[in-house]
């Protein structure tokens, strides 16, 4: 009996971090993605169509800049994606740009990047995968904390 307490308590840990891992990699999975796919279009069409470069279903986008969670957000570790303390550095300066996307009313998916990145005009207003197209630029000017060039993303209205 003895022996089964420790062991269910490396099975939560192990059950724990391992829904924190893949949490983790797919954030990273997308925002590096969505970072190549918007550089790519920057480079050549000049245009981005979301719907084609996302790899799960949605049905609205909303997209916005400085974004400030209302909650703590997580951590993850082990070198799985920004740590606490590089997000809260992100934030404070007003780097955090979010898109968010909802499928049946609800959130389904969200690409975090940062705004010396990918420097996106905000829209509050959804968007839908036909409407989510988007002007592509490379700019030059500004320092960059993060180096290379930062990608303008505008709607195309």
């Amino acid at each position: 009996m003895l022996f089964i307490v420790p062991f269910v308590v490396l099975l939560a840990l192990v059950f724990y971090y391992s829904n924190l891992r893949n949490g983790c990699e797919n954030q990273v999975s997308h925002r590096e993605y969505f970072i190549a796919q918007v550089k790519q279009a920057a480079e050549s069409t000049r245009t981005l169509k979301l719907s084609d470069i996302t790899r799960f279903p949605w049905q609205q986008v909303k997209g916005f800049k400085n974004f400030k969670p209302q909650h703590k957000t997580t951590s993850c570790p082990f070198g799985w994606g920004w740590s606490s303390a590089d997000r809260k550095t992100i934030i404070d300066a007003g780097l955090l740009s979010v898109l968010i996307f909802f499928n049946q009313g609800e959130i389904s998916n969200h690409i975090e990047f940062r705004g010396d990145q990918v420097l996106i005009e905000e829209f509050e207003t959804a968007l839908t995968p036909e409407t989510a197209v988007f002007k592509t630029q490379p700019m030059e000017s500004g320092a960059i904390e993060s180096g290379g060039t930062v990608f303008q993303l505008q709607v195309i209205r």
